[in-house]
């Protein structure tokens, strides 16, 4: 990626960090800066990220996150790059997508208050590769338009039912769950974390590998009902 491409992505996330912490009405960071930007880069930019950091008490996870993406942006940038040599028109390529891909994604926290999961079931949604999200930094940057993975679990799991307890342990449930059955144990308020699959002819054999089950539920009549499990 070249030096303007590069000015462009700065400027972007500059100008998405300057909308969510400004005051209201404020004019945002590219209406102030555009023409200038252009013309000095560097000294430009280094204005904008002091200004920033003046609202730093105001940055939740989203904005540490796009902070993080500035380091990110900047370490792709040589010496001989960062400087006020006039930008061409490529850093608008830059900018533009750059503002595109920022505008499609939400924190680990905004995703888990979108799709109903805790943050930290959505981190591990993101570490196996089960969402669309990348890493910035040491946290997780979410695709915003993307299925929760709640309904894509509730499609996947809609064949279960209840067959049992654990012969070791009655107050275990034993659930078969497309085909397979599944102690339910470890329950946490939200899901059950540490099952595992029941095996041998007779299913009473426990599988090394453990599972976590978040049971899926729907309001019927004013009441929620199981209507299937999700199985990580």
């Amino acid at each position: 990626m070249n030096r303007e491409m590069k000015f462009g992505q700065l400027l972007a996330v500059a100008r998405v960090i300057g909308e969510r912490v400004f005051e209201e009405g404020k004019p945002t960071i590219s209406e102030i800066n555009w023409k200038k930007y252009s013309q000095e880069p560097m000294k430009v930019f280094t204005k904008i990220h002091t200004e920033l950091m003046e609202y730093s008490h105001k940055f939740g996870e989203t904005e540490s996150q796009l902070m993080g993406l500035f380091d990110e942006i900047l370490s792709e940038m040589s010496a001989s790059e960062f400087n006020d040599k006039p930008l061409g028109r490529e850093y608008l390529i830059g900018y533009y997508k750059q503002g595109n891909e920022l505008n499609n994604i939400i924190s680990v926290q905004e995703a888990a208050d979108m799709w109903g999961l805790s943050p930290d079931h959505v981190k591990k949604l993101c570490r196996d590769g089960n969402v669309q999200a990348k890493k910035i930094g040491k946290t997780w940057a979410v695709l915003k338009n993307q299925e929760n993975p709640k309904q894509r679990g509730r499609r996947k799991m809609t064949n279960f039912k209840t067959v049992g307890t654990w012969w070791a342990d009655k107050d275990i449930e034993l659930v078969e769950i497309d085909g397979k059955v599944y102690a339910l144990n470890g329950w946490n308020g939200e899901k059950h974390t540490d099952c595992w699959e029941c095996v041998g002819e007779d299913k009473m054999e426990a599988s090394e590998e453990r599972y976590e089950i978040t049971p899926i539920t729907e309001e019927v009549e004013g009441e929620f009902e199981t209507v299937g499990y999700e199985v990580i």
